[in-house]
């Protein structure tokens, strides 16, 4: 009896942790989600500059979702254009100009 009353415990439970979104991220995960390097990271967190991780028991620690998501939203705007693999729009050639071929390719 015991087994079925904890039965549906553990199904609302995992009903639960599937719906609310986790609180701490790993390292390898605040960098995904940040597009940055762990390396970057860590560097960032020594120098005051990122949200340092939380003791989450003696040998684990992890980033407080909440905080890496305001020290993203509070980045400043970067005047610097987006790099080419972004997938932002290219400028249209026109249409009588003959697309540029590199010196490698023509062989002179």
């Amino acid at each position: 009896m015991r087994e079925s009353a904890s039965a549906p415990r553990r199904n609302h439970t995992a009903a639960l942790a599937d719906r609310v979104s986790p609180l701490y991220l790993e390292l390898e995960t605040a960098a995904a989600l940040t597009t940055l390097s762990p390396a970057t990271i860590q560097n960032l967190v020594v120098e005051g500059k990122f949200p340092a991780p939380r003791e989450l028991s003696g040998r684990r620690v992890g980033f407080l979702l909440r905080e890496v998501i305001e020290w993203a939203e509070n980045r400043p705007v970067s005047n610097l254009p987006p790099p080419p693999n972004t997938g932002a729009k290219k400028p249209k050639r026109k249409v009588d100009e003959p697309p540029v071929v590199p010196d490698s390719q023509t062989g002179a």
